[in-house]
């Protein structure tokens, strides 16, 4: 009997701006990255033959029997717990038989199970402390280290999951490498990316529209009539995998272009930011599937989420056997001056993305219209409330 095993980082968005720290967001993505995308076959290379697909915060692998498939639950789970404090994951495990389970239903199966597991959290309960210790900031845990690497000077007490955020943000990424363009430098600190008086940056948060509806349209292709149940599995986890595949692809290149589009404008850009200097500014913080956030300058934030949906939306992929699909999502942009918390500026962002998809459900309730849309906000003060809120009390007139 085969098996699914179904698993995913849990509160990744909080696990990585658990700080206001460039650097512990950065390494904080890439140890996520590291921990979905390279883990497994550092534990074992065969596991590569099991991988059906990773991507969108989720990753689904196949065995051939459930021993198998506990002992990759239980490599997983000791690995982490070993070498990645703060990392929290749900994995779940489901059987089938491929000869007379629809694995299209399994994989539902698999995803309900996960969804459920996440919703109980019966173990979420931990002492993180007894009162004696010096306490982390940024993750409340009992401190272990010192930490001096601030301009400033200042000593401040870390956590051992926040050490290894600071250590994984020097040891970079060859997947933020090369979303750059070829030579360039990426830079580590959020004054590198304006100059001037006024030194705004620009969160854009990008999440792909409708999505799940595209998955459920390659099942559509998958019939089980002809009574060879196996032979339909095979073909829809093939196709699976490749369409996972091209959808990460679409992204990441769409990302390119971008960066790109920005490295070739230097002339254009050069009196506000320091790209003349060699720090290029576009800093990748995540770039997962169809879900991508990046900080930028502030005066080029909207436009460069401009061009990243305009280059996305005009290569279209392949669904299934050369059957073509646009792809088309909604950009938040939050713009506020460099010394603002970031993870306020990252909620900005995500709610702002929020209410351009909410947007596009109610003026264009049919299901076959899809528009790529981008909400923004440039923020003076302080960021108070949510972006509804905000507009409520300062976007309305008397009338």
């Amino acid at each position: 009997m085969e098996v699914l095993v179904l698993w995913e980082v849990s509160r990744k968005q909080d696990y990585i701006f658990a700080s206001n720290k460039l650097k512990e967001n950065i390494g904080a993505s890439i140890i996520i990255e590291e921990v979905t995308e390279d883990l497994p076959f550092r534990i074992n290379k065969a596991y590569r033959d099991n991988l059906i697909y990773n991507g969108g915060g989720s990753s689904l692998y196949k065995f051939d029997n459930t021993d198998l498939a506990r002992e990759f639950v239980k490599n997983i789970s000791e690995e982490i717990i070993r070498k990645y404090p703060g990392i929290e994951v749900f994995m779940v495990i489901e059987e089938y038989d491929e000869e007379i389970d629809k694995i299209i239903d399994k994989i539902e199966n698999a995803y309900k199970k996960l969804a459920i597991k996440k919703n109980r959290r019966t173990n979420s309960g931990t002492q993180n402390a007894f009162g004696i210790e010096k306490i982390c900031e940024a993750t409340g845990l009992p401190a272990s280290y010192r930490d001096t690497e601030d301009l400033d000077g200042q000593e401040r007490f870390i956590s051992e999951e926040v050490k290894l955020k600071i250590k994984k943000s020097d040891e970079r990424s060859k997947k933020f490498d090369r979303l750059l363009p070829e030579g360039v430098k990426g830079i580590k600190d959020f004054r590198d990316l304006a100059k001037g008086e006024k030194n705004y940056l620009a969160v854009v948060y990008i999440d792909g529209n409708k999505m799940g509806q595209k998955f459920d349209k390659l099942k559509t292709y998958f019939s089980y009539e002809d009574g060879d149940y196996a032979k339909t599995n095979r073909e829809y986890l093939t196709a699976l995998r490749k369409f996972s595949d091209n959808v990460r692809d679409a992204f990441e290149n769409a990302f390119k272009a971008m960066t790109e589009e920005i490295n070739q404008n230097q002339e254009k850009i050069k009196d506000f930011t320091y790209i003349k200097d060699e720090k290029f500014p576009v800093i990748p913080i995540i770039v997962a599937g169809d879900d991508i956030t990046y900080v930028t300058n502030g005066k080029i934030g909207i436009e460069s989420a401009k061009v990243f949906l305009e280059h996305l939306n005009k290569n279209a992929i392949e669904i299934h056997n050369g059957q073509m699909v646009s792809l088309n999502a909604c950009a938040g942009v939050a713009i506020a001056r460099v010394s603002y918390p970031f993870s306020k500026t990252y909620q900005l962002a995500e709610d702002l993305c929020n209410t351009a998809k909410r947007k596009i459900a109610m003026d264009y309730p049919d299901l076959d219209k899809d528009f790529s849309l981008i909400d923004w906000h440039i923020e003076q003060g302080d960021l108070m409330g949510t972006i509804s809120e905000i507009r409520e009390e300062h976007y309305k007139t008397l009338d």
